[in-house]
């Protein structure tokens, strides 16, 4: 629906814990992260804590081999809300701003243990944001 920053609050903000999916443009690899607090964008950029959001990678063209996880540590600085970005892990881990098809978004090793890829600056050719909806099932044992 949009690659700007403004289109990206409008649709996901107060929409709970998600995960972001994107397409590097040129390279075929595709990359994200999941936040289990959500977007909550105010006036005020922030950060936000957890422990729980990672980032992961796919590799080039699906290839399982080369496929990253990278957990955050240690959780105080996981999350930056800016009404004037994208979804932003860490410092740059992973970071959408401004016109995220233009070559402003980035990938670095800060906040998060290790880089999920070799391109530190790119544009995305397309992404994603799921809603990730948590439901308590009940397992009952029933003895034959």
């Amino acid at each position: 629906d949009g690659f700007t920053p403004k289109v990206f609050h409008e649709k996901c903000d107060y929409k709970g814990p998600n995960v972001v999916v994107l397409k590097i443009r040129g390279s075929g690899q595709i990359i994200g992260g999941y936040n289990p607090i959500g977007w909550r964008s105010l006036k005020t950029k922030r950060w936000q804590y957890t422990k729980d959001s990672f980032l992961f990678s796919f590799g080039n063209r699906g290839n399982v081999d080369e496929a990253k996880l990278s957990r955050v540590t240690p959780g105080n600085e996981a999350i930056y809300d800016d009404p004037s970005f994208g979804p932003c892990f860490g410092k740059t881990d992973l970071d959408m701003r401004r016109q995220f098809n233009e070559e402003n978004c980035s990938a670095k090793s800060r906040c998060y243990r290790h880089a999920i890829t070799n391109t530190p600056k790119f544009a995305v050719d397309d992404y994603e944001v799921f809603q990730v909806l948590c439901h308590n099932l009940k397992v009952q044992n029933n003895s034959l």
